[in-house]
């Protein structure tokens, strides 16, 4: 059915098979409410006359529309004038379908799809100035299937107009909450996809998410361009690029940027994945965080719901994200009361981690005091207490870099180690890890492990960091990473690296009390047997 009337008079007869209000056209409300009444499957697109070509539609109700009820694919790039995005980076979608919720109070969200909504889709519409969510995806836990699944969300303008002028400079056309809300048992919807159609550009408010999600799961969110311009270079307001509170949500490919935390998990936090996002760094490489920012990643337990086995990153080509700019650490993984759940295998792999005010990566339980200041043992609580490498040597040439460490632990434990360079050390000594170099696979044997590993060459004076991460080899593929080691600088002149080797190295901070000690069992486990290599 065609939507012809911008306005907003209600359907005349819902179900008779006529979308049309007493002045015989199709307004948006009339059409949703004729789909609902009809069942089964449907499809609205526009055709509206505007002001001239290029002049969009505007949809202002005067109540909250009604809540999709029944699939209904909501298309507005059917609308005269408007087009896909078709650019591999940024937008130039036109989009000449906006729906404003500024005649409306308090508690409306823009478009809303209830239980019955399944295989839905929302393309090509911008959703601005409504007091609550932009797009609202809610379930409940009745009859099997009844709730949202399958629902697609997909080359939208949410809480701006795309023009970047006038009140969407000003933040006038962000919505009151989230930009797209989904929860209560809705599950396997998607948020953009794979083609750069598929992109959503999405702004929240000062004091809202981008997306959040809570209490579902097989929430799939890739390709959008979240609190940013639509070209992805700078930040637009957004407190929180996307908020989980769920198990199973895939996270890839999208630019976040936001006030606060790029992507906060909490409660049910389980099986999230989350790979390929810039998060921080926009589309040119500049930052679109707050300077006065917390964390890229905030995995943070705060209650008795379960927050383990998710993973930051990944081994192969493009599943690294980059994580720049937060004025807080680049990771953190955190408990902050005693009785909330001890935060467990999240794995954190290949990433790209820099310019952050705090630690790059943090594992810290604020309610016990562990893990508070740099080179702490990492608390049991998080993580299992993952203990970083101890970088011992690094030799460079032409042919590459050999880097010898040390590391503690689980015996016959089979763990990852990764190697990273960075342009200068983190003022506090360890990490951060700018520049992924390559990595060793090894079985610790017994509880002291040695190794070298050969790496691309580096320039002299760049500064090595690794971590380890354990692999338990389970069914759920459980991985615990740690924090970055401390950093080791590659000699510029004979010599081993790092201080006090008599080489010309950069300088840079003496081994702390844990790498001192692991470094002294090291070289006296060296005098008893020979070295096991791994490369």
């Amino acid at each position: 059915m065609a939507v012809t009337d911008a306005g907003d008079a209600p359907d005349l007869v819902p179900g008779d098979g006529l979308c049309a209000h007493s002045g015989a056209a199709c307004s948006l409300r009339a059409a949703i409410q004729e789909a609902n009444a009809l069942g089964g499957a449907h499809t609205i697109h526009f055709a509206i006359a505007t002001g001239g070509p290029g002049v969009a539609a505007l949809i202002a109700p005067t109540a909250p529309l009604p809540a999709v009820r029944t699939p209904i694919t909501i298309d507005g790039y059917t609308q005269p004038g408007s087009s896909v995005n078709t650019a591999a980076v940024g937008n130039n979608a036109v989009i000449n379908v906006r729906i404003d919720g500024k005649n409306i109070g308090v508690g409306a969200s823009g478009l809303a799809f209830y239980p019955g909504s399944s295989n839905s889709a929302l393309r090509g519409v911008a959703i601005t100035g409504f007091n609550a969510h932009g797009v609202f995806l809610l379930g409940h836990p009745g009859p099997a299937g009844d709730s949202p699944k399958n629902v697609t969300i997909a080359g939208n303008f949410i809480g701006t107009d795309g023009s970047g002028t006038g009140d969407d400079t000003s933040g006038l056309l962000v919505n009151g909450m989230s930009g797209i809300h989904i929860r209560d048992y809705a599950h396997d919807n998607v948020v953009g996809g794979l083609t750069p159609a598929d992109r959503n550009l999405i702004v929240a408010s000062s004091s809202g998410a981008g997306i959040s999600v809570d209490g579902v799961y097989n929430t799939q969110i890739r390709n959008n361009y979240i609190g940013t311009n639509r070209s992805g270079s700078s930040r637009r307001n957004t407190l929180v690029g996307v908020e989980i509170a769920g198990p199973y949500t895939v996270i890839s490919s999208n630019v976040v940027g936001a006030i606060e935390t790029g992507i906060s998990i909490h409660g049910g936090g389980v099986g999230l994945v989350m790979q390929g996002n810039l998060i921080g760094v926009g589309t040119t490489g500049i930052s679109i965080a707050d300077a006065t920012s917390s964390h890229g990643i905030h995995i943070h337990s705060i209650d008795t719901n379960m927050l383990r086995n998710n993973q930051i990153g990944g081994t192969s080509i493009g599943e690294g994200n980059t994580i720049a700019n937060w004025g807080g650490n680049g990771v953190r993984i955190e408990r902050s009361t005693t009785t909330g759940t001890q935060p467990r295998y999240h794995g954190i792999l290949g990433n790209s981690i820099h310019g952050n005010g705090g630690l790059g990566i943090e594992l810290i339980d604020t309610a016990t005091g562990q893990g508070t200041q740099p080179g702490d043992a990492a608390p049991p609580t998080v993580n299992g207490g993952q203990r970083y490498p101890v970088i011992t040597g690094a030799t460079s040439s032409a042919a590459g870099t050999l880097v010898s460490y040390g590391f503690s632990g689980a015996p016959n434990g089979h763990y990852r180690i990764e190697v990273f360079s960075n342009a200068a050390c983190d003022p506090s000594s360890y990490g951060e890890g700018q520049t992924f170099l390559g990595s060793a696979d090894i079985v610790t044997g017994g509880v002291m492990y040695t190794g070298d590993v050969l790496l691309p060459a580096v320039p002299a004076g760049s500064h090595l960091t690794m971590t380890a991460t354990r692999d338990f080899n389970d069914a759920e593929d459980s991985l615990e990473t740690s924090e970055f080691s401390q950093c080791f600088a590659v000699p510029t002149g004979p010599g081993n690296g790092g201080p006090g080797n008599g080489g010309a190295a950069t300088p840079v901070p003496a081994l702390d009390h844990w790498g001192l000690a692991l470094l002294s069992a090291l070289l006296g486990a060296m005098g008893l047997r020979a070295r096991r290599r791994s490369r």
